[in-house]
Parts: C-alpha cells; structure tokens; sequence
C-alpha cells in the first residue's frame, strides 16, 4: 500500500479521492469525529436536521473502527485514510486466518492473501466507498468452500483431511458482516446457501445445512438490528420519496461483465477506445488483474472438469462457487430475476467481485501446489525451487499489476489537496468574520440523494463546507419530506423574496457555488442580492463560492414581527403542504441552468398530498406534461376526481385543486396511454415527465 500509493508523498489529512460519494463517506466521518454519529446528523439538513437512517448505509462496524481512530484525531480525511489502509492490512491478515484450514503451504497463504487484499477493487473503489472494504469476506469463502468440499455421502468415513475453521472467528465475522454494508451480508448468504444447499443435495447429509444455516442466521439477525434505525425512522416518518430510486432494470445496468474480470491492468487490450461496449460504469472496478483473471479462467475450468469425488476436493468447490457467482451476477443473470419478482435494492451485482477473486485465486495456487507435489512425488530436482520462483512471479507480476490502479489516486493528488486547503481557509474565514451567523442556506437546491451534478458542480459538492465547519449548520441535503417540501416552496428566482423567506425559516446566511450556474445567471443572483444586503460578500480563493452575510435582514425580520407573529410565520413556513412522489416516479432532474425541474415518470404512478396542519387546507397542483405526440395521461383522485390530459403535440398541462382535513392525506394515481420515450442508453422505463411542478395552499 505505501509504495503503490507514494504514502511518503502524501498528507494523509487530504483524502485520496474528495469529490462524489467520497465527500459522503467524509459527512458521516466528520459526524463521528464530532460526536454524532451516523443515524442523525445535527448540523446538516436545515433547519430539520439530517436524518441519515432514513438512507440506510449504516456502516455501524466501520463507524466503530473509525470512532476508535478519532479518540487521537479529529480531521475526517485522515479518519478516512487511516481506515481505508487499515481495512487493507486487516484483509489480509484475516485471508490469511481463513486460508490456514484449507492446506495450503505458508508461502502460497502469504502471496495469496497479500494480493487477495490489494485486489484492484481496492484501488478503484478507495475512500471514496470504504463500505465496500471486504475484511471478513474470505472467512465466508473458506467456510463455504470447507462445506462444499466436503461432499461425502451418507455411510462414507470421515476423511481425515476435514478441516474447520474457528468458531469465535466465525461468529465475530458473522455479527462484523451483518451489522455493516447490506451488500456484503447479501452475497455472504447467497455464497454460504450455495454451499450448503448443494452440500446437502449431494453428500445427503444434514452436515453441510448445520455448518452454514446457523452462519446465515446470525448474518440476517445482526442485519436487521443493524437496520432498526432505519425501519423506526421510516415508521415514524414514512420511507422518504427520495430514496426510492432504484429499479429492477439497474442489476442488469451494473451487472458483473467476464471481461471486466479476466483484463489485465497494465493493458487495454480487451477494453479498446476504438470499441463502445454497453453499460460501462462501476462494474470497470470488479478487475480481477493478470493472477486474479488467470486464477478466475482455473476456477471454470475445475467447475466443469475436476472430479468431485476427490476427497475434500475445494478445487471443484472453488469452481462451482465461482460459477455460482458469475450466474448470480453477470448481467442478464439470476440477479436481475430477483430484483424483478423481489426487491431492486441489490442493483450492482458487480460489487461481488471481491467473493469470485477469493475463489479464482484460491484455484489458481491450489492447482500450482498439487503440480508442485507431483514433481516432488516423482523425485524431481529443483521442484521446491521452481515453485519459489512461481510464487515470487505471481507475487511481484501481480502486486505490479494491480496497483498500477493506484496511479489514479496519487496522479490527483494535488488536485484534491489544493480544493482541500482552498475550502479550509474559507469556511474558517466566514466563522471568523460572521460570528452572528449560524444557519447558512446552499444555493443551488439540488436533490439527494440522486444527485447527478449541475453544470461544473458535481454530487454532493454541497457537503465540502460542513467538512470544515466548527458551528455552523447548513441547509443540504433535502432527504426528509419535510426538507423537500420546505426548499420546493422557496423562490430561488426572486432573490428578495428568497432573503425573507430565509430569514422566517431561521437562515442567517447563504452560500452559492458559482460552479453550478451559467456565468450570467449567477452574476445576475448576486448583483440583485447586493442591492438590498448590506454585508459585502466573501469569496473563497479559487472564486468558486461565495457567502452572503444576511444576519442584518434576520434581525430586520425579527423587529418588525412580535414573538407569536414569528413563531406563525415560521410554522407555516417549515410546516408546509406537502408533495410526496410515491411509486412509478424517478428522481427530480434539472434543465437550463437549474431554472426547469422535471420528474420522469413509467406508465403508472402516483403522488401524495399531505396536509400536516390542523386545520382544512385548499391545494393547488399545476405543472407541464412532456410525452410523445398523441399520448393521454389519466389523472385520478379522492372524491370523484378525475381529469384526462390529451398530449396531442406532446405537451399538455395538470391543473389540480382539492380540500383537504385536517391531518388528511390524499393520493393521486397517473396512468398513461401512449408510447414509451425512446432514451437510447436509459435503462429506465419512461412515459411522461412532469415539468415544475407547483404546490400551492390557503
């Protein structure tokens, strides 16, 4: 790890990687560091507070190490680095644990579970997803392979190469998977039901089922503690409409690609620029290197060709698992059957990649170490030397290989460490300069957490300022309904209107990254909000952002209203009906610099309004239409509304108004009759869109 990630180059406070999902992983590091943790965040999500159990990553064995990290530090990139590395030297150390029941000689476990640990998913996925490190997944491999191997029908004699791994090992990477990424107790499960299942149906035996359901059982119990959080937030608050952006269609999207698995490093050579393969993402990062893909072509080989009967036979048990594994996962595989007929929520397949290298490489050296006893049984000289010699090959050729991945890391060093340092000092200049401010509204509002960028503003870039933040709250990100509808009533195209709507719900002070506007329209924002804020601007070095002081009109705010006038205003404000898009539709998306925000939706769907006041409430719903010519879009309610939208050019228009209890909730259905958007590349299923949608009420 040092010497493919140039550690003695580095400033371990600066994260390899600071933009996207890493500023994510960084949010919830900073909570830990600072006393929170990572069900609930007190400063982000403005005014409300960032409920993150309702996203439910849930890291909680991660969350734990990292805890133990920051009782000697406080800086989050360096939390994040300090586990990232360690994660590495604890994989392997733990393959190596795992490995000794197998038979495999102490040269071989060390090469194996070294390359094992820098598998270039490592490389690829970094800082940026540490919920994909993978500590105890050989644990589960070598349990699923002893159990698979030992395939002996019934009457057969115990064979004195059985061999079993611990059980405190096994009940402490059980309860470690479990209570960590969903991911990795998924595929733990499935490789586990796997080797007892096929176990049982071959041997007859109960032995394989009693070696693994009682694995399973923890993994699955320790994984619903571990969401409890998360189905208590959804029960208190309902199941937020943001996080419900996957699709069956996305497991095929992110799916797991041979190719991907069997390409070298160093080489393009089955991925040239000259040829446009489908559905490149993610699933680039399930590369398994020279050794690995090598070891992965073995794997097959022994599936189909290796005698089972053999005596604790893992070879063959490597190659069924590893087969197993393609077919779970390959696109158009058994996994996208699940997510069709059970949940879509498993959608990148690819991710279980670091299972298959498990079983690739194991195949590969067990098939070197049983060359190896053939020469030394027929007397050959030199034969112990010969497998030294492949040995340090396969170690130096692969540690080369995959870390050449880490050149991506360390090539952008200096990239991240100057926006580091730039947003630092910032930050720290506005809690020096604005001691009255201590709630600060980010402009531009952007969705979360299908947050796809805007213009040069990348995902989660709203997160960089809380990072370095001591006091200050900030307004991202909008997960909670309440969030949602609360930044859906503001008028970010009326800055005047915006200051005292900001100043009622509690803001004293606005952040705007200039990066997420067309130069004009930003420049036309602040030149407005100069003329009626007295505070002059601050802008960071790099002239990204800017930061508005608006403690003065919070306060003019303040004196014009008494207490009760206040507390009605406010109520109103951060209470507002409520908008929540159920099934059918996808997330908000923006167009023309942010000022059109549309939503897709599949040919049927449905949203809610929420009246969460106490008293009966008038709403109002107008938005466009966009479907292909000659469509027609049904428009069903409560108490005998309906409405039929003719798209005779494409366009049409919803216009809907109803009353509503106190306290009452009612749904609107959408049904489309026409054809669907022809979106070359989209996996989505798409019919209609609506175009700013508005939500008014009396």
């Amino acid at each position: 790890m040092t010497a493919s990630l140039r550690l003695w180059n580095t400033d371990l406070r600066v994260p390899f990687n600071y933009w996207g999902d890493t500023i994510f992983e960084l949010i919830l590091t900073k909570s830990i560091a600072d006393g929170d943790w990572i069900w609930f965040i007190h400063r982000l999500g403005a005014p409300f507070g960032l409920d993150i159990a309702a996203f439910p990553q849930n890291l909680f064995f991660s969350s734990l190490i990292m805890k133990i990290i920051a009782i000697f530090t406080k800086e989050p990139g360096l939390i994040l680095n300090l586990f990232w590395i360690l994660s590495a030297g604890l994989t392997s150390v733990i393959c190596h644990v795992a490995l000794r029941p197998l038979g495999l000689t102490r040269r071989s476990l060390f090469v194996l579970s070294t390359l094992f640990a820098l598998l270039p998913h490592v490389f690829f996925r970094n800082v940026s997803h540490v919920s994909l490190t993978y500590m105890f997944v050989p644990v589960v491999c070598a349990q699923a392979l002893l159990v698979l191997a030992r395939n002996r029908q019934q009457g057969d004699e115990a064979d004195s190469t059985d061999r079993k791994l611990p059980l405190p090992l096994l009940v402490v990477s059980g309860l470690a998977i479990g209570v960590d990424y969903i991911y990795t107790a998924f595929f733990s499960c499935f490789f586990l039901a796997v080797a007892g299942t096929a176990g049982f149906c071959l041997s007859r035996r109960r032995a394989p089922l009693v070696s693994t359901l009682p694995l399973i059982a923890l993994i699955c119990a320790s994984a619903l503690v571990n969401l409890t959080p998360s189905l208590l937030s959804w029960h208190r608050d309902g199941t937020p409409a943001s996080v419900t952006y996957k699709s069956p269609a996305e497991a095929e999207t992110y799916g797991l690609k041979i190719r991907h698995l069997v390409s070298p490093i160093f080489t393009d050579v089955l991925g040239p620029p000259n040829v446009d393969f489908p559905l490149e993402n993610e699933n680039v990062s399930a590369k398994l290197g020279v050794v690995g893909g090598a070891g992965f072509v073995v794997a097959v080989v022994a599936a189909l060709f290796s005698r089972r009967r053999t005596p604790g036979n893992q070879l063959w048990a490597a190659g069924v698992l590893t087969v197993a594994g393609l077919l779970l996962a390959t696109v158009g595989g058994f996994g996208s059957i699940f997510n069709v007929l059970v949940s879509p929520d498993i959608r990148a397949y690819n991710r279980i990649s670091v299972f298959i290298a498990f079983f690739s490489f194991y195949a590969l050296f067990d098939v070197i170490e049983r060359v190896r006893l053939r020469f030394l049984a027929a007397g050959a000289r030199g034969a112990d030397w010969v497998f030294s010699l492949v040995l340090v090959t396969l170690f130096v050729g692969g540690v080369l290989d995959q870390g050449a991945v880490a050149r991506i890391l360390y090539t952008s060093y200096d990239v991240h460490r100057k926006s580091f340092e730039t947003e630092r000092e910032f930050v720290s200049r506005i809690e020096s300069v604005a001691t009255h401010t201590h709630r600060i509204f980010q402009l531009p509002i952007v969705p979360f957490p299908s947050d796809a960028g805007r213009e040069r503003m990348l995902s989660y870039d709203h997160g960089r300022p809380y990072l370095w933040s001591d006091r200050m709250s900030w307004s991202w990100p909008g997960l909670s309904d309440s969030q949602v509808a609360f930044e859906s009533g503001l008028t970010p195209e009326d800055p005047k209107a915006l200051v005292r709507q900001l100043a009622v719900a509690g803001f004293d002070g606005l952040w705007i990254d200039r990066f997420a506007f067309r130069s004009e329209v930003v420049e036309s924002l602040e030149r407005e909000l100069k003329g009626f804020v007295q505070a002059p601007p601050l802008i960071s070095r790099d002239d990204r952002y800017v930061f508005i002081d608006l403690s003065d009109a919070s306060r003019a705010w303040q004196e014009a209203h008494s207490p009760d006038e206040q507390r009605l205003q406010r109520e109103a404000m951060l209470r507002p009906r409520t908008l929540k898009y159920g099934k059918g539709f996808f997330a908000e998306e923006t167009a023309q610099g942010g000022m059109q925000k549309f939503r897709w939706s599949g040919k049927s769907s449905d949203i809610t309004f929420v009246n969460p006041s106490g008293a009966r409430s008038h709403f109002e719903f107008t938005a466009s239409v966009h479907g292909n010519a000659g469509g027609v879009l049904s428009v069903l309610g409560p108490r005998g509304m309906q409405q039929k939208v003719h798209l005779g050019s494409g366009e049409g228009r919803v216009v809907l108004s109803l009353d509503l209890d106190p306290k009452e909730n009612a749904k609107i259905e959408f049904l489309f009759e026409g054809t669907r958007i022809d979106a070359p590349g989209d996996p989505r299923a798409m019919y209609f869109s609506l175009i700013n949608p508005k939500i008014r009420g009396d």
